[in-house]
């Protein structure tokens, strides 16, 4: 018989090695260390700040765990692992009948699967599911990237270092340019301008998705000074440098600049002596996976984006 108990009651000696083993299952597949978060997500747990649960199994063996919170309306579900289905299945029962989901509207993830029945369990209680492409390219060895050559590159852009003061700046920017996107939900679930805010600071002062690189950034302004793109970078590992987010404002596309900015990130990553550059992106992007693949960038895992209305039953 499959239990489910609070986390924040088991001992450390406990949660440990749960800890170990997803950051050994990050760091081996996908270059990126997950220490950091680990000690943020186990000072909260032993905190009594963070929600989180462990499934047991009949002999009393930790099988599956999960952490959530509240933000706002969303109840966002941090990692979900389990050893089976039915682990998952009953994490997924469990947060959706916490108390903190009696005052959300949606249950929201986005997560890196260990098993590829999480998929499959997430659509059988009703997420709906986006698919992200975990791209990686390589700079030790190969040569630059060629510029691409278009008549529209003419346009005149200045690429400036990275500036805390204008992190309200990007967050309109990033509103502006994932505007009526799908894969925007996962940033800002209701598209707001506190929530890109709120992003955007999560990932210059959190190692929520790695540590913030402020030296390999880079802000892409009109000579006029307006803010036409930007890319933020952060540090998976010592050798990994990972693109968090990019954006170009829809009137500055199809004129060269993402190319340039990610082009100008790696040659940057290259000249700091990194062995790769990483990224997500939605596999719905189009456009964004054609630059990508342009730009020698290749598949080499998948993350997934779930969500669903907070009343939708939790399925078989």
């Amino acid at each position: 018989m499959i239990t489910c108990e609070d986390w924040r009651d088991a001992p450390s000696d406990v949660v440990a090695p749960l800890f170990d083993a997803e950051c050994a299952r990050w760091y081996d597949s996908l270059g990126w260390d997950y220490r950091p978060s680990c000690r943020l997500l186990d000072a909260a747990r032993r905190k009594g700040r963070l929600s989180g649960l462990l499934v047991r199994d009949d002999r009393g063996d930790v099988v599956g765990w999960t952490y959530f919170l509240l933000n706002q309306e969303t109840l966002q579900i941090g990692n979900l692992v389990g050893k089976d289905a039915a682990a998952v299945r009953r994490l997924l029962r469990a947060v959706a009948h916490a108390p903190e989901a009696r005052k959300a509207r949606r249950l929201w993830c986005f997560l890196y699967p260990n098993l590829p029945a999480v998929e499959s369990t997430l659509v059988r209680t009703r997420f709906a599911i986006e698919r992200h492409a975990y791209l990686q390219r390589p700079l030790c060895g190969e040569p630059a990237v060629a510029a691409s050559r278009r008549p529209s590159e003419n346009r005149e852009y200045v690429l400036r270092g990275w500036a805390p003061q204008l992190i309200p700046n990007l967050a309109r920017l990033f509103a502006r340019a994932y505007q009526g996107m799908p894969e925007a939900r996962c940033f800002a679930p209701d598209g707001h301008g506190e929530q890109w805010t709120t992003y955007v600071g999560h990932l210059v002062q959190t190692p929520a998705c790695g540590r913030f690189e402020g030296a390999l950034s880079l802000l892409a302004e009109t000579p006029a000074g307006e803010l036409a793109g930007a890319v933020l970078v952060t540090t998976l590992a010592d050798r990994t440098a990972h693109i968090a987010q990019m954006a170009v404002a829809v009137e500055h596309r199809k004129q060269g600049l993402g190319d340039r900015l990610v082009r100008s990130v790696c040659e940057r990553a290259r000249e700091a002596r990194y062995d790769r550059v990483t990224l997500l992106v939605a596999e719905s992007n189009d456009p964004a996976r054609r630059l990508y693949r342009r730009l020698g960038f290749e598949s080499a895992a998948r993350f997934l984006f779930a969500e669903r209305d907070a009343r939708a039953g939790t399925g078989p």
